[in-house]
């Protein structure tokens, strides 16, 4: 069967997964009722800018909130890989923490990269999604070449976060050069798609929002709702003259929400304009203008 799951689908009965004695599956949808029996738990102490949301939640689903650096909890919502590594030596049997070991590195862009081409190795049909993609500083220079070919190349640091240390670049010289400025040991480049689709003549990207809940038996749910994000900065094809328009070419937020032509869009159900969208909004809006939305999302729940 399919991976993704819509996330207010109920569970399957008879779940073999290992769930906290207090009932996770009790929370998994807010339109669950409470059963009888003891009542979810979800220690908060090092959610940080999380906080308000989870409270939120925990409030509407009749948890539990505990807001001291204690053991007691079923839920422990834990960020850094240190948090991570500190509360898995303290877990008990029966509680679970908000994110899995090891997911951390391996969700890294150059680990990422490798994952992805031992993969492709496996199932070459099934992971041909991806661009080309090579590793600097790992990878030949001739594999580079081939990456960038004859147009460009998209460079990310391997840890850069919010459009951070990320540039266009035509050849190995220019790579070289520009990991020499940003002062990181590897990177991932990958061929950059010059003709991408576009929302109202601006380059535009899907943020997909996707639990797992655990690894064996694999548990996957995908968010029925998220995010689009839109450049400020109408696309052009890039060329030397419009390389330092960033907010052209990438569209993390944090680049485009200084531009001049930010623009605000606070109704959800309007995916025709903002800057930051309501990603059904927007497949709603795609159908309107011809495109098959409904396709879109079953790819979507397909890689996932």
């Amino acid at each position: 069967g399919e991976a993704g799951e819509v996330a207010h689908r109920r569970p399957a009965v008879g779940s073999t997964s290992r769930l906290a004695s207090e009932g996770w599956a009790n929370a998994v949808s807010e339109r669950m009722p409470q059963r009888e029996g003891p009542r979810m738990s979800i220690n908060m102490a090092l959610a940080r800018s999380s906080k308000t949301i989870l409270s939120m939640v925990a409030r509407n689903l009749n948890w539990i909130e505990r807001e001291k650096e204690e053991t007691r909890a079923c839920l422990h919502w834990v960020v850094t890989p240190e948090e991570v590594e500190e509360r898995l030596l303290q877990r008990k049997p029966n509680q679970r923490m908000s994110r899995i070991p090891g997911m951390y590195t391996l969700c890294g862009k150059v680990k990422f990269a490798e994952l992805f081409r031992l993969m492709q190795r496996r199932e070459p049909d099934r992971f041909d999604f991806i661009p080309r993609t090579a590793i600097v500083h790992e990878d030949p220079d001739e594999d580079l070449r081939r990456v960038v070919g004859k147009g460009y190349g998209i460079l990310k640091p391997d840890e850069g976060t919010q459009g951070d240390g990320i540039y266009l670049v035509k050849d190995v010289d220019e790579i070289k050069r520009r990991m020499d400025c940003i002062h990181v040991e590897s990177a991932v480049l990958q061929a950059y798609i010059k003709r991408p689709m576009l929302l109202g003549g601006h380059k535009f990207d899907l943020r997909v929002y996707v639990l797992i809940l655990s690894l064996e038996p694999l548990r996957v749910f995908l968010s029925h709702e998220g995010l689009v994000r839109v450049c400020t900065v109408p696309y052009e094809e890039p060329s030397k003259q419009n390389l330092h328009r960033k907010a052209g070419h990438l569209t993390n937020y944090t680049l485009n929400k200084t531009n001049e032509f930010y623009e605000h869009n606070d109704d959800p159900l309007n995916g025709s304009r903002g800057t930051k969208r309501a990603l059904q909004a927007t497949l709603r809006h795609l159908a309107r203008e011809g495109h098959d939305a409904g396709d879109l999302w079953a790819q979507i729940k397909n890689i996932t």
